[in-house]
């Protein structure tokens, strides 16, 4: 009886330490530069952090407290920094820095939580490399971002539960940051992908019963894009191909609110506005063929009800203002397309019916204006 006791005793003392594993694997190789410093504090069950530096003056800190917790680094080059602070359960983190000058942040609190953060930079000793942060607070949130050329810079902010982000920027100063919070039954969902000189993303995504969806995708230089959603299942892409487009789009407690804009050559601009209901926006701008800029500018307005608009310009100057106002049962539609240079259209729908219209302008300098009422009945 006595030997069976001890034989468990030693079972349950093997069980405890076999769950509570930490391991922690240091790699560093100096330089002409100076040496490597790794900084590594481990707490609770299962944590693994492995840590590989080659080159000179590399810096890696690594706090760990929690369940299943696992880190990896790889800094090669010089002058990297490398921050992971995990707190919670299930969680894991990976840095792969390889160049030079390189800064990175990592905080995930939690569960489920996983971060991917790979640099790339090509910097000399004056130049700064590329500089990321994430923070994770919450629940089955997941972020990875990859950046390629020099002082690039991505912040991306989750906290609440059920969000995903993937930030990829290649080029030289391209800034992108991603807002996700909310509660309730929500999932936030962005991704955005950047290439070239100067461009900037901001993405703002909020919860209460929100499926959230936003991809941006801007190639050239000094294109700038701002997307914010709040409240309901919004639906955002944008995608810019150029010089120094702007895209503007702010959605609100819809129950289906959807955008598309497109914008391609130089100096366009589009703003959409989208707030409670079943709105329907597509725009596509198109200036490549001018040598000295495109300068589209569209805005669209969509409030309740189900609105539909469709803005499609190509050439030069052509400017365009949609409003569309309705309730619950109206469904207003819009077609404009324009054509050439100097074009102009202003539309203004609303009412307690349906509204339709539909502008083709082709040429030089031609206007179009028009305010539709439906389900209007005026007193004598």
């Amino acid at each position: 009886m006595i030997k069976k006791v001890a034989l468990c005793a030693a079972a349950l003392v093997f069980g405890s330490v076999a769950f509570a594993q930490n391991t922690n694997i240091v790699n560093q190789t100096g330089g002409f530069f100076g040496g490597n410093d790794a900084d590594v504090w481990q707490s609770g069950t299962n944590n693994l952090s492995e840590v590989d530096q080659f080159g000179s003056s590399n810096l890696t800190n690594i706090d760990q407290v929690g369940t299943w917790l696992y880190s990896d680094m790889d800094q090669d080059g010089f002058g990297n920094d490398a921050d992971v602070l995990q707190t919670g359960r299930n969680q894991y983190s990976d840095v792969d820095q390889i160049g030079n000058n390189n800064l990175s942040d990592t905080y995930q609190k939690g569960r489920g939580n996983e971060s991917q953060i790979t640099q790339v930079s090509t910097a000399w000793f004056w130049e700064d490399g590329n500089e990321a942060e994430t923070d994770q607070d919450g629940r089955d949130l997941y972020s990875d971002v990859y950046q390629n050329g020099t002082e690039n810079y991505s912040l991306v902010n989750q906290s609440g539960r059920d969000h995903d982000s993937k930030v990829v920027s290649i080029g030289h100063k391209n800034s992108s940051t991603v807002n996700q919070s909310g509660d309730f039954f929500i999932y936030n969902n962005s991704d955005v992908y950047q290439r070239g000189r100067y461009n900037t993303s901001e993405v703002n995504q909020g919860g209460f019963l929100a499926l959230n969806l936003s991809d941006v995708d801007q190639i050239g230089r000094g294109n700038g894009s701002v997307v914010n959603q709040h409240f309901g299942a919004n639906f955002s892409t944008v995608m810019q191909d150029g010089n120094y487009n702007m895209s503007d789009v702010e959605q609100t407690a819809g129950l289906d609110n959807e955008s598309l804009v497109q914008q391609y050559g130089a100096g366009n601009s589009s703003t959409v506005i989208q707030d409670i209901g079943n709105n329907d926006s597509y725009v596509f701008q198109d200036g490549t063929g001018s040598s000295y800029g495109s300068g589209n500018t569209s805005t669209v307005e969509q409030y309740y009800g189900n609105n539909e608009s469709a803005v499609i310009q190509i050439g030069q100057y052509n400017t365009n203002h949609v409003i569309q106002e309705g309730g619950l049962f109206v469904s207003n539609y819009s077609w404009i397309y324009q054509d050439g240079y100097g074009n102009s259209n202003y539309l203004h729908q609303s009412g307690v019916g349906s509204n339709s219209n539909i502008v083709n302008q082709i040429g030089f300098g031609n206007s179009a204006s028009a305010t539709q009422v439906s389900g209007a009945y005026v007193f004598p």
